[in-house]
């Protein structure tokens, strides 16, 4: 695997559970690859191609994982960090419905931005879930290259496909994630490490995502790998431990 479009090849939908949301609802592969192409072609839309920078709010929730990796299919660049992203002029913003004003506020007239949860009252604001349901899932094959940039630090420095995926594969081999094996996100995504151990990796291997808040009480089974910034779990992933 060399790209995000290699863990996300038409060939590699099943039936099999791939992430589970908050809330509890599973995903199969099959739907998470499909809607991954319609949230793509719902980026593009806004504008989005390969080379543009896009911000998405930190929140391990399933329409800013969605949003992260219709992007990537894109080739676009993305920041977990809607601050930085607005100061830098990203071509789209996707936030939580509640965000929008402030968001709005700060972006310049090139950026598009995009409300995750409620109708937008803003008619210059393109709802999420509206846009993402309705497109069709159908998606060209991506040009993106192992040197292009997926990610970006906390820093801004960009982060290629090629790495993320060398290292969410080395998780994914360490930690056995093949299918079934759970792997619940307990850290914001603002982390590089965080989305590579939580979301690439098991995206990689074969496993399962399962989205949760640093602060949940959600079961953990002995057998599930946690990521978390929590030093107090020995047998967590850290982001921070994560070698991108």
């Amino acid at each position: 695997m060399e790209t995000l479009a290699d863990p996300l090849a038409r060939d590699r939908r099943s039936d099999d559970p791939a992430l589970v949301t908050p809330d509890g609802r599973e995903r199969s592969r099959h739907d998470l690859i499909t809607n991954a192409y319609k949230a793509g072609n719902a980026l593009r839309h806004e504008g989005v191609r390969r080379g543009a920078a896009v911000g998405i709010a930190p929140v391990p929730d399933f329409p800013f994982v969605l949003a992260f990796l219709g992007a990537g299919l894109l080739g676009a660049r993305v920041r977990f960090d809607v601050d930085a992203s607005l100061a830098a002029g990203a071509q789209a913003i996707v936030v939580p419905a509640a965000d929008v004003p402030d968001v709005t506020a700060d972006a310049g007239p090139g950026t598009r931005v995009v409300a995750v949860g409620e109708d937008p009252a803003d008619p210059t604001v393109t709802h999420w879930e509206e846009t993402v349901w309705s497109e069709n899932p159908a998606f060209p094959s991506p040009t993106i290259e192992p040197a292009d940039p997926l990610l970006c630090s906390p820093g801004g420095d960009p982060i290629t496909h090629g790495d993320a995926i060398d290292a969410a594969v080395g998780v994914a081999d360490r930690y056995d994630l093949g299918p079934g094996r759970r792997v619940v996100l307990r850290a914001s995504l603002a982390h590089p490490g965080a989305v590579v151990a939580g979301v690439l990796a098991p995206l990689c291997g074969g496993g399962v995502t399962v989205l949760s808040r640093p602060d949940a009480e959600s079961a953990i089974a002995p057998e599930d790998l946690v990521v978390t910034a929590d030093r107090d779990d020995p047998d967590a992933i850290r982001p921070d431990d994560v070698p991108i």
